[in-house]
């Protein structure tokens, strides 16, 4: 018999995918700390925003058990008018290439710039210390 909860995993990875597609941004995020611009100074970055504060609670429930580390931040616009919202970040070669692993099988108009992210954080990884890289040797 199949496992149910690795089905719903996978569906919720999925519906993940399909949110990314429509609110996710998939970019390179210049890195600020001074250690880290010395490693490189990029990090790939998976970031969502939206208003619905229900949709947060039902990201953070598939984001918690993937073990992949992120950031939630909001936005209080200064318009009365507007709605507050929330944006998820996940950023960083190891966190980076983790989530962007598990999400981009599922992902339909994105897929191409997560692909570039992923090629991109596996090419930083190879690149480090001790890896005989001629950049370092």
């Amino acid at each position: 018999m199949d496992n149910p909860q690795g089905k719903t995993n996978e569906l919720n990875i999925a519906w993940l995918a399909g949110f990314l597609d429509g609110e996710g941004a998939f970019d390179l995020q210049r890195a600020y700390a001074r250690h880290l611009r010395r490693q490189g100074g990029w990090r790939p970055r998976v970031r969502m925003s939206n208003t619905d504060v229900p949709t947060l609670a039902h990201v953070t429930k598939i984001l918690d058990p993937l073990d992949v580390g992120y950031w939630v931040g909001w936005r209080y616009p200064s318009n009365p008018k507007w709605n507050k919202s929330w944006s998820v970040e996940i950023a960083g070669i190891k966190k980076g290439l983790k989530f962007l692993q598990l999400i981009t099988p599922y992902l339909r108009t994105k897929k191409a710039r997560a692909e570039l992210l992923i090629e991109f954080a596996q090419s930083r990884l190879d690149n480090t210390p001790g890896n005989g890289h001629a950049l370092y040797s």
